[in-house]
């Protein structure tokens, strides 16, 4: 009778550890890259952030494809611009347009 070696360098002892081993990499490469972590609660953030804000923002901004030189990347720009704005006078910060700086 003979002992069976499940760690012998057979073909079939092979074939499963090798299987085995690449599956469980496999697997566990997958489960990170399709499972994004919870975001933070925005009362643990510094004060001044909001993850909401900022959600709804990337929502505003990828409402539609805008090209460069297309009327939809002024449009963008111009939201921009008056939300960086908003943002800076709602923090109390000092700020010019490159306009205000040349005349």
């Amino acid at each position: 009778m003979a002992f069976y070696n499940p760690f012998a360098f057979r073909p079939a002892q092979v074939t499963f550890w090798t299987t085995a081993v690449y599956l469980a990499l496999l697997s566990s490469l997958i489960y990170i890259h399709e499972n994004v972590p919870r975001a933070p609660q925005d009362s643990a953030l510094p004060p001044g952030l909001s993850l909401s804000e900022a959600w709804h923002d990337l929502a505003n901004l990828t409402r539609e494809y805008h090209p460069f030189n297309s009327r939809s990347n002024d449009a963008v720009r111009v939201w921009l611009l008056v939300r960086l704005q908003q943002i800076l006078d709602q923090n109390s910060a000092s700020w010019t347009t490159e306009r205000d700086c040349i005349g």
